[in-house]
Protein backbone atom coordinates (compact mmCIF):
# COMPACT_ATOMS: atom_id res chain seq x y z
CA UNK A 1 0.00 0.00 0.00
CA UNK A 2 1.59 3.65 -0.92
CA UNK A 3 1.22 6.38 1.54
CA UNK A 4 0.36 9.83 0.93
CA UNK A 5 1.68 12.91 2.90
CA UNK A 6 -1.63 14.78 4.35
CA UNK A 7 -1.89 17.29 6.36
CA UNK A 8 -4.90 19.39 7.41
CA UNK A 9 -5.10 23.24 9.39
CA UNK A 10 -7.66 22.92 12.33
CA UNK A 11 -10.83 24.37 11.57
CA UNK A 12 -13.25 26.76 13.63
CA UNK A 13 -15.14 24.87 16.26
CA UNK A 14 -18.81 24.86 16.35
CA UNK A 15 -19.54 24.89 12.82
CA UNK A 16 -21.39 21.12 12.52
CA UNK A 17 -23.39 19.30 14.95
CA UNK A 18 -21.29 17.96 18.50
CA UNK A 19 -22.12 15.07 20.02
CA UNK A 20 -20.11 13.77 23.38
CA UNK A 21 -20.52 9.94 22.03
CA UNK A 22 -17.26 8.31 23.05
CA UNK A 23 -16.87 6.27 26.02
CA UNK A 24 -14.18 4.04 28.04
CA UNK A 25 -14.48 0.21 27.85
CA UNK A 26 -13.49 1.33 31.69
CA UNK A 27 -15.82 4.37 32.67
CA UNK A 28 -18.59 2.17 31.17
CA UNK A 29 -17.86 -1.09 34.06
CA UNK A 30 -17.49 1.83 36.85
CA UNK A 31 -21.40 3.08 36.16
CA UNK A 32 -22.37 -0.55 35.44
CA UNK A 33 -20.59 -1.68 38.96
CA UNK A 34 -22.56 1.43 40.93
CA UNK A 35 -25.68 -0.07 39.67
CA UNK A 36 -24.81 -3.86 40.34
CA UNK A 37 -25.05 -6.08 43.75
CA UNK A 38 -21.57 -6.75 43.99
CA UNK A 39 -22.03 -10.43 44.34
CA UNK A 40 -23.85 -10.28 40.82
CA UNK A 41 -21.31 -7.39 39.37
CA UNK A 42 -19.15 -9.69 36.97
CA UNK A 43 -22.33 -10.99 35.08
CA UNK A 44 -24.24 -7.79 35.26
CA UNK A 45 -21.09 -6.24 33.61
CA UNK A 46 -21.02 -9.10 30.84
CA UNK A 47 -25.02 -8.65 29.86
CA UNK A 48 -25.15 -5.31 30.16
CA UNK A 49 -21.51 -4.94 28.04
CA UNK A 50 -22.70 -6.88 25.46
CA UNK A 51 -25.90 -4.93 25.64
CA UNK A 52 -24.39 -1.48 25.01
CA UNK A 53 -22.46 -3.37 22.08
CA UNK A 54 -25.87 -3.81 20.19
CA UNK A 55 -26.49 0.16 21.47
CA UNK A 56 -23.47 1.35 19.14
CA UNK A 57 -25.85 2.19 16.35
CA UNK A 58 -26.39 5.59 18.27
CA UNK A 59 -23.05 6.88 17.38
CA UNK A 60 -21.72 5.32 20.59
CA UNK A 61 -17.56 4.22 20.34
CA UNK A 62 -15.85 2.45 22.74
CA UNK A 63 -12.44 2.75 23.03
CA UNK A 64 -10.68 -0.57 24.00
CA UNK A 65 -6.88 -0.76 23.82
CA UNK A 66 -4.12 1.22 23.52
CA UNK A 67 -5.62 4.71 24.32
CA UNK A 68 -4.60 6.92 27.55
CA UNK A 69 -6.62 9.28 30.06
CA UNK A 70 -8.01 12.28 27.86
CA UNK A 71 -6.06 15.43 28.37
CA UNK A 72 -7.23 18.54 30.19
CA UNK A 73 -8.86 19.57 26.66
CA UNK A 74 -10.48 16.36 25.75
CA UNK A 75 -8.01 14.85 23.39
CA UNK A 76 -6.26 11.86 23.68
CA UNK A 77 -2.88 10.12 22.77
CA UNK A 78 -2.38 6.74 22.09
CA UNK A 79 -0.08 4.22 21.87
CA UNK A 80 1.34 2.75 18.60
CA UNK A 81 -1.86 0.90 17.90
CA UNK A 82 -5.44 1.66 19.51
CA UNK A 83 -8.92 0.11 18.61
CA UNK A 84 -12.19 0.77 19.19
CA UNK A 85 -16.08 0.10 18.18
CA UNK A 86 -18.15 2.40 16.29
CA UNK A 87 -22.26 2.06 15.81
CA UNK A 88 -22.67 1.00 12.00
CA UNK A 89 -24.99 3.37 11.46
CA UNK A 90 -22.45 6.23 10.81
CA UNK A 91 -22.68 5.09 7.15
CA UNK A 92 -26.42 6.97 7.09
CA UNK A 93 -24.38 10.28 7.74
CA UNK A 94 -21.79 9.73 5.31
CA UNK A 95 -19.86 7.35 3.17
CA UNK A 96 -16.44 8.78 4.87
CA UNK A 97 -14.72 8.22 8.35
CA UNK A 98 -12.21 10.90 9.47
CA UNK A 99 -9.42 10.48 12.23
CA UNK A 100 -7.57 14.23 13.09
CA UNK A 101 -4.80 14.23 15.19
CA UNK A 102 -2.09 16.21 16.43
CA UNK A 103 1.79 16.24 16.35
CA UNK A 104 3.18 18.94 18.59
CA UNK A 105 6.40 18.05 17.74
CA UNK A 106 7.92 16.11 14.18
CA UNK A 107 11.36 15.55 16.18
CA UNK A 108 10.18 12.86 18.51
CA UNK A 109 10.52 10.46 16.32
CA UNK A 110 13.24 8.91 14.10
CA UNK A 111 13.38 10.06 10.84
CA UNK A 112 11.38 13.17 11.99
CA UNK A 113 8.19 11.56 10.27
CA UNK A 114 5.67 8.80 11.39
CA UNK A 115 3.41 6.29 9.04
CA UNK A 116 -0.10 6.10 9.98
CA UNK A 117 -2.61 3.39 9.12
CA UNK A 118 -6.34 3.62 9.73
CA UNK A 119 -8.59 0.82 9.46
CA UNK A 120 -12.45 0.31 9.70
CA UNK A 121 -13.14 -3.63 8.81
CA UNK A 122 -11.42 -4.29 5.64
CA UNK A 123 -10.71 -0.73 4.49
CA UNK A 124 -7.51 0.58 5.62
CA UNK A 125 -5.59 3.92 4.72
CA UNK A 126 -2.21 5.31 5.26
CA UNK A 127 -0.79 8.72 5.76
CA UNK A 128 3.36 9.60 6.32
CA UNK A 129 3.20 12.58 8.68
CA UNK A 130 6.79 15.40 8.09
CA UNK A 131 5.64 18.16 10.15
CA UNK A 132 4.48 19.18 13.54
CA UNK A 133 0.35 20.43 13.43
CA UNK A 134 -3.09 18.76 12.67
CA UNK A 135 -3.55 16.36 10.34
CA UNK A 136 -6.16 13.69 8.95
CA UNK A 137 -6.00 10.33 7.43
CA UNK A 138 -10.17 9.39 6.10
CA UNK A 139 -11.58 5.73 4.92
CA UNK A 140 -14.67 5.30 2.76
CA UNK A 141 -17.32 3.54 4.24
CA UNK A 142 -19.40 1.05 2.07
CA UNK A 143 -22.74 0.34 2.29
CA UNK A 144 -21.51 -3.68 2.45
CA UNK A 145 -19.92 -2.62 5.68
CA UNK A 146 -23.66 -1.86 7.26
CA UNK A 147 -24.91 -5.20 5.51
CA UNK A 148 -22.18 -7.15 6.65
CA UNK A 149 -22.39 -6.23 10.34
CA UNK A 150 -25.27 -4.92 11.84
CA UNK A 151 -24.42 -3.35 14.89
CA UNK A 152 -20.78 -1.71 14.86
CA UNK A 153 -17.74 -2.03 13.09
CA UNK A 154 -14.30 -2.29 14.50
CA UNK A 155 -11.80 0.18 13.95
CA UNK A 156 -7.91 0.47 14.44
CA UNK A 157 -5.14 3.00 14.49
CA UNK A 158 -1.34 1.97 13.93
CA UNK A 159 1.75 4.27 14.12
CA UNK A 160 5.49 3.17 13.16
CA UNK A 161 6.78 5.28 16.03
CA UNK A 162 6.23 6.15 19.45
CA UNK A 163 7.92 8.00 22.42
CA UNK A 164 8.36 8.10 26.25
CA UNK A 165 8.72 11.87 27.55
CA UNK A 166 10.54 10.87 30.23
CA UNK A 167 13.52 9.57 28.07
CA UNK A 168 13.11 12.17 25.55
CA UNK A 169 13.43 15.44 28.47
CA UNK A 170 13.99 13.66 31.93
CA UNK A 171 9.74 14.64 32.30
CA UNK A 172 8.16 12.96 34.98
CA UNK A 173 5.34 11.60 32.33
CA UNK A 174 6.69 7.69 31.54
CA UNK A 175 3.65 6.83 29.19
CA UNK A 176 4.21 5.74 25.42
CA UNK A 177 2.54 8.01 23.14
CA UNK A 178 2.48 8.02 19.73
CA UNK A 179 -0.04 10.66 18.58
CA UNK A 180 -2.75 12.65 19.95
CA UNK A 181 -6.12 12.15 18.78
CA UNK A 182 -8.31 15.36 18.56
CA UNK A 183 -11.52 13.66 16.90
CA UNK A 184 -13.87 11.68 14.42
CA UNK A 185 -15.35 13.30 11.57
CA UNK A 186 -18.05 11.72 9.15
CA UNK A 187 -17.92 12.95 5.98
CA UNK A 188 -20.76 12.43 3.00
CA UNK A 189 -19.08 12.78 -0.99
CA UNK A 190 -15.62 13.66 -0.12
CA UNK A 191 -13.25 13.78 3.61
CA UNK A 192 -13.86 17.68 3.55
CA UNK A 193 -17.49 18.09 2.90
CA UNK A 194 -18.47 16.98 6.91
CA UNK A 195 -21.53 16.29 8.28
CA UNK A 196 -20.66 15.48 12.17
CA UNK A 197 -18.45 15.33 14.19
CA UNK A 198 -17.73 12.68 16.98
CA UNK A 199 -15.37 14.41 19.87
CA UNK A 200 -13.30 12.01 22.51
CA UNK A 201 -14.56 11.80 26.45
CA UNK A 202 -13.64 14.76 29.01
CA UNK A 203 -13.71 12.51 31.75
Amino acid sequence: MQCIIANVQRRPPGVFLQSPDFIKKEMLFKKIQARADKDEIDQYISDQYEQFLLNTKQHKIILLDGWHEPEADGYCWIRKNATFLIGSSIIKEGNFLNVEFYIPDITNYSNNSIEIKFRIENEERCTLIESDGFHRVSVPLSLFLHIARADYLKGEITTSEEFSPAALSGSPDTRLLSILITKFEIAQGSPDNLNNLIHLPTE
